[in-house]
């Protein structure tokens, strides 16, 4: 189990690495195969949803944000990155709703209130 932790974190913290040198590609292969190793973590999905989003492959983020979810149905800070998913990509109402659930789970989640502001605010702009 031990060997499985570490190949585990070495793959995750690899894959973050990539991500924020702008190797999305390198990062999901790396992020895929953490799934493999642990299938039921809803981090690595979160992770991989945050990767699509900075792609702005928006439907694949909001798949993997799905799959956290149904994981840990309480993990308040999946909420807010599939609502910024959606407000991204100028689905307002979906974003809100996102932000509103992220706030039920955790009413301390700043990101989850400047969310609702801005999604407010850009569904409510001529330019959205």
């Amino acid at each position: 189990m031990k060997d499985k932790n570490k190949n585990y974190e070495v793959l995750v913290r690899k894959a973050i690495t990539y991500r924020n040198r702008g190797m999305y590609e390198g990062a999901i292969e790396c992020f895929e195969r953490a799934i493999e190793v642990y299938p039921d973590c809803d981090e690595v999905y979160t992770e991989m949803g945050e990767t699509y989003a900075l792609q702005k492959e928006y439907d694949k983020a909001i798949d993997f944000f799905n799959r956290a979810i149904r994981i840990n149905p309480d993990f308040a800070e999946v909420y807010c990155f599939m609502g910024k998913a959606y407000a991204d990509n100028k689905e307002y109402d979906k974003a809100i709703e996102c932000f509103k659930k992220a706030i039920e789970n955790d009413p301390d989640c700043e990101g989850a209130y400047t969310g609702i502001g801005r999604a407010s605010l850009r569904k409510d702009s001529p330019k959205g």
